[in-house]
């Protein structure tokens, strides 16, 4: 790859980092958000955040019970350890700090079940269960 290979992949790279940390969602969304609005990257930004999106609270419980302890209600190290694999992400990642962080957990490596489900409606979780 040449220099303006090079140049145009790392362009791309953190184009759609933005995307993602922009519209706080799955590159899925953020392109169909893009697409309403005729790639206007400012006006689909606001469209996304002015435009109430219905989290569905089935599939948020869908997930919460496939990361949560079997003995507790609570998600702990194994369950985020699974869903660090669902996201294929490394457990060490600053990802699942930031992802903590967003879930307003009040002790890391735990998920109350309210953290957990609330912090993924205020994120606007519309993916699915893998």
């Amino acid at each position: 790859m040449g220099a303006d290979g090079h140049f145009f992949y790392c362009f791309l790279q953190e184009f759609h980092l933005l995307l993602l940390l922009l519209f706080n969602s799955s590159e899925k969304v953020a392109i169909e958000y893009l697409n309403l609005c005729d790639w206007d990257v400012e006006a689909s930004i606001d469209y996304f955040y002015d435009t109430p999106v219905l989290v569905d609270d089935a599939l948020l419980e869908e997930l919460y019970n496939r990361y949560k302890d079997p003995d507790i209600d609570m998600i702990l190290v194994d369950g985020i350890t699974l869903l660090c694999n669902d996201l294929e992400v490394d457990p060490q990642d600053i990802i699942m700090l930031v992802i903590s962080w967003h879930i307003n957990a009040s002790t890391m490596c735990e998920y109350s079940k309210m953290e957990f489900l609330r912090g993924l409606q205020e994120l606007r979780y519309c993916g699915e269960v893998p």
